[in-house]
């Protein structure tokens, strides 16, 4: 069964999207690691390097370095880091996005993939013994050394859990995970619903603010939220709201 996709845009530009389901077929087997457990080759990040300075360094600098005024920002460095902590197939799906100054340049999937070896590799990040694949990064958390960093209050941010009814009219989502960073608050892709369904949940919960229109006929249902974190009550105020699962799970 499959779930119609519903978006309405309040005057504080605030989504509610209601995900179609993917085909339970296509759940994701593998469990999810980071990118500290060595989720690409060497041979990848060398082919990646190739790839990057054919493609990438013109903007970007030879060295990951970012040439400022108007080019590329700094693709490696603590800043880069957090600006894409989450999930890495995010980081991946936008460098194989049409870049400003190269919107007539189509680089092929596996090249991009090869070219984000090699940025994890300049970032210090270690390989493994097999190819990082597209299938898979949904499942590889993209995160500093030392783990994510704190959402700020009054920062985008995103979790998962249950969505349950909460009092006075309000939503609440149950059992959901810790508060991780969002970059933009928009809705995820398909590709990153699907892995949120073997994710593990947490015991946190949110009062969700702003919710449009009114999540009813998914009560119950595993549900990922994204907006502005108030930690002084610990609510969101919701950009988007996507069904992951049709059941809560664990």
């Amino acid at each position: 069964m499959s779930w119609m996709r519903v978006s309405c845009l309040l005057a504080a530009s605030c989504v509610f999207v209601c995900a179609s389901a993917p085909d339970r077929a296509v759940r994701a087997q593998s469990a999810r690691r980071s990118v500290w457990d060595g989720v690409y080759s060497a041979a990848q990040a060398a082919r990646g390097k190739e790839a990057y300075q054919k493609h990438c360094a013109g903007c970007h600098g030879n060295n990951l370095e970012g040439l400022g005024l108007g080019n590329g920002p700094a693709l490696q460095g603590q800043r880069f880091v957090e600006t894409w902590e989450g999930n890495l197939f995010a980081l991946f799906d936008f460098m194989r996005s049409p870049m400003p100054r190269a919107e007539d340049v189509v680089v092929p999937d596996p090249a991009v993939l090869d070219t984000l070896a090699y940025v994890l590799a300049q970032n210090g990040m270690p390989a493994g013994k097999d190819d990082a694949k597209q299938g898979e990064l949904a499942l590889v958390t993209f995160v500093g050394k030392n783990g994510p960093t704190e959402v700020r209050d009054n920062a985008l941010g995103r979790t998962l859990g249950c969505l349950e009814a909460g009092p006075n009219n309000t939503w609440v989502l149950s059992k959901a995970t810790a508060l991780l960073k969002s970059r933009d608050g928009q809705a995820s892709s398909e590709t990153e619903l699907t892995s949120m369904k073997s994710e593990k949940l947490g015991t946190a919960a949110f009062t969700l603010l702003d919710v449009f229109p009114a999540p009813a006929e998914h009560k119950g249902h595993r549900m990922e939220a994204k907006g502005i974190v108030i930690k002084a009550t610990n609510s969101i105020n919701v950009t988007s709201l996507q069904m992951v699962d049709t059941t809560c799970g664990q």
